[in-house]
C-alpha cells in the first residue's frame, strides 16, 4: 500500500506501450498536420515526468517514430518537438514554393529530418497533399485551359484524395510483429 493507504497499480510495459502509442499518435499527427501549439499542453514532457517507467517507454516511442533519443542526463539529443516544428516548416515551404520545383529550403527540411518509417510516411501525406492541392487550385486558372477537355478528369481524379489528405487520422504507432 501507498502513503495514502491505496494499493498502488502497476501497469506492465507492454500494455503501457499500447496506451501511449496511441496518445503520442495523436499528439505527433496534430504536430505535423495543425498548427505550432508549443504554448499547449505538452503530451511529451508530462508523460516524462510521470514516473520512470512512463518515461522508458515514451522514450522508446518517440525514438521509434521521431528518432530521437535521450543524452545520459535525460536530455533529449533532438527535442521531438523541434522535429514536428520542422515537418511543419517542409509544408510550408511545399505550400509557399514555385509550381514546378521543391525550394532549396525545403529540401534542406527534409535533409535534417531522422529517417523513420514514420516520419517518411508523414513526409509522403503533406507532399501528396501539397500535389493535390495545387491541382485542385489549377483547375479553374488560366494556365491550364490550354490542356482542353484532360484537365477536367484531372482535376476530378484529385478532387477525393485531397478530400482524403484532408481528413488523415494520426497513423499508428503499434509495432505489428
Amino acid at each position: 500500500m501507498d502513503a495514502a493507504g491505496r494499493k498502488s497499480t502497476v501497469i506492465p510495459p507492454e500494455i503501457l506501450y499500447e496506451i501511449l502509442c496511441d496518445i503520442l499518435a495523436d499528439f505527433f499527427h496534430i504536430g505535423v498536420m495543425d498548427e505550432d501549439r508549443t504554448d499547449s499542453w505538452d503530451t511529451i514532457s508530462i508523460l516524462t515526468q510521470t514516473s520512470r517507467l512512463f518515461r522508458d517507454v515514451t522514450t522508446r516511442i518517440v525514438k521509434q517514430a521521431l528518432g530521437s533519443s535521450r543524452h545520459p542526463d535525460g536530455r533529449w539529443k533532438v527535442h521531438p518537438k523541434a522535429i514536428l516544428s520542422t515537418m511543419r516548416r517542409y509544408g510550408r515551404l511545399l505550400r509557399a514554393g514555385g509550381q514546378n520545383v521543391v525550394s532549396q529550403a525545403a529540401m534542406q527540411c527534409l535533409l535534417t529530418l531522422p529517417k523513420t518509417p514514420w516520419l517518411s510516411t508523414y513526409i509522403g501525406i503533406v507532399t501528396s497533399r501539397d500535389s493535390l492541392e495545387r491541382i485542385r487550385e489549377k483547375s479553374a486558372d488560366f494556365e491550364l485551359r490550354a490542356w482542353a477537355g484532360a484537365y477536367p478528369p484531372i482535376a476530378a481524379m484529385a478532387r477525393k484524395p485531397v478530400e482524403t489528405s484532408r481528413s488523415v487520422k494520426q497513423l499508428s504507432l503499434r509495432r505489428h510483429e
